[in-house]
């Protein structure tokens, strides 16, 4: 369960205010609320009253009558708080059941203003893997008096003829003391590593298994300013900063770690670990064994944590770009595949052990790593999923570089590079993390990983590409994943076209 909580408020008993939902127990009807169907409208529901409650003798049940999985809300008619207090904290609470396990069960709040502008949605979820009661907590502080609160409980992609239970909801203001927030840990730069926005980028390539990059940078005629590495936590394989990645340093590269709390092949290192917490499939369905992100916040990881950090110190003249779990917001409960991620922990527990391990590493001394926030990035443009990145924010001053993966993947659906940049960068650039930390859009971007399917027009894609990188100034790293059905370049004019673009004046190797 994840929730949503102001840093800088105390949380105290509830007001002498009281309860705000006039019928949250439905004991003896559903009056307050209706069933909506999926926000867009596009699949019927019904909502009645029947015995088994959470407590007392009945509950709300909300059903999926359509004939495909759709999503369900239950929502407060009229809103459960008319009118709220400017900086007041108000917690909600509820209690779900699904009537079938992996359902996504959600609690949101959604704050409007007088004129039914929405001010806020917040959103608190839990991944029910069975069919027992789930409490849900989430606070939202008010924007400003005269506002009010939805309260919506919902299942995500119920499934057909499915259902969920509710009861005991209650929305509550809490008696609140702010205190300055503690100013956040300073943000070292790098210097050397990414070039000032709007000045060009780096031209960066992963080679399918990790391949030495220097057989492709003879066939386009000049070397990459980024290598891409993929490195899991096991200390008995190889920890980073292997002697490859400090060769391609010394030639002047970047070098660009994809670190996953995984053990790759199960293992690990006793003397500085404890064994993985969790495991469970990974995108090609392999069983895979992970650290969870409350082991690195509980301090049980530190050992292998300043094991690395002191390899990465002791070469202060290599240069890296380092991601924690990259594309971790792709996740089963909003459709996504990286179930993976889903069993390291929830979202605020990712961005939680992404704090500490900075933090491990500013304690250490280490002043040659870049943090990236590496996401898939198709969860940004959808509305009933872009909540999750805000979840899954470090916060100010710990991020360097927010980088995505983007792919023009269906010929069906052809994308320029440009239009397969825009919806991401505009999204965060137009303020998608604003209520997590408004600083994160002047950030530099990059892509962690881009590629483009084999097709007659992927030569032209591909020269196209410094001149499309151009109107977006804030991207600054470009890596080619030159792997799998997406982006393998595996004929001959791709690859000079690939060099081609290289050799633009928009890349350049030293800045």
């Amino acid at each position: 369960m994840t929730a949503v909580i102001a840093s800088n408020v105390v949380l105290g008993s509830t007001a002498s205010a009281g309860e705000e939902v006039s019928n949250g127990t439905f004991e003896t009807s559903t009056t307050g609320w209706i069933a909506t169907p999926k926000d867009d409208g596009s699949a019927p529901v019904a909502l009645a009253r029947v015995a088994g409650g959470h407590t007392g003798s009945y509950a709300a049940r909300v059903s999926n009558t359509s004939a495909a999985a759709a999503t369900t809300v239950l929502n407060d008619s009229p809103n459960s708080v008319p009118s709220t207090t400017a900086g007041l904290t108000y917690r909600a609470t509820a209690w779900l059941r699904a009537s079938q396990a992996n359902t996504s069960l959600v609690l949101r709040l959604l704050q409007f203003d007088a004129s039914n502008v929405l001010l806020s949605s917040k959103q608190s979820y839990h991944w029910a893997t069975d069919t027992a009661w789930h409490q849900l907590t989430l606070d939202v502080v008010a924007a400003k008096s005269g506002a009010s609160i939805d309260v919506n409980a919902l299942a995500w992609d119920l499934g057909a003829g499915k259902s969920f239970l509710v009861d005991d909801v209650s929305v509550a203001p809490l008696a609140t003391t702010t205190t300055p927030a503690p100013p956040p840990p300073p943000s070292p730069t790098v210097s050397g590593v990414l070039p000032a926005q709007g000045t060009g980028a780096l031209f960066g390539y992963y080679g399918s298994g990790g391949a030495d990059p220097t057989s492709m940078e003879t066939k386009i005629g000049r070397k990459f300013d980024l290598i891409h590495h993929f490195k899991d936590f096991d200390a008995t394989n190889n920890m980073w900063p292997t002697s490859g990645m400090l060769s391609q340093a010394a030639a002047g590269r970047t070098i660009h770690i994809g670190w996953e709390m995984v053990s790759y092949d199960g293992g690990y290192d006793s003397a500085l670990q404890p064994a993985p917490g969790a495991s469970s499939y990974d995108r090609s369905g392999n069983a895979q064994k992970t650290w969870t992100y409350r082991q690195v916040t509980s301090g049980s990881l530190d050992r292998y944590l300043d094991a690395v950090a002191n390899k990465v110190k002791a070469t202060p003249s290599a240069k890296f770009i380092v991601d924690i779990d990259p594309e971790m917001d792709d996740r089963p409960d909003i459709g996504g595949t990286a179930k993976i991620r889903a069993a390291a922990g929830t979202r605020a527990e990712f961005a939680a052990a992404y704090r500490y391990i900075v933090d491990r590493f500013r304690a250490r001394g280490v002043t040659n790593v870049l943090w990236a926030w590496t996401v898939s990035g198709w969860t940004a443009t959808d509305p009933s999923k872009a909540w999750s990145l805000q979840q899954l924010w470090p916060g100010p001053n710990y991020v360097n570089v927010i980088m995505w993966d983007p792919y023009n993947h269906k010929a069906t659906n052809w994308r320029s590079f440009g239009q397969m940049v825009a919806p991401f960068y505009n999204s965060i650039r137009g303020g998608l993390l604003d209520p997590v930390d408004v600083t994160a859009k002047k950030l530099p971007f990059g892509l962690g990983e881009y590629g483009c399917i084999a097709d007659p027009r992927r030569p032209d894609w591909l020269k196209a590409i410094p001149s499309q990188a151009r109107l977006y100034p804030g991207l600054v790293s470009l890596g080619y994943f030159n792997s799998g059905s997406w982006g393998a370049l595996g004929d001959s004019a791709s690859v000079t076209a690939f060099g081609t673009a290289g050799k633009d004046a928009w890349f350049h190797t030293r800045w």
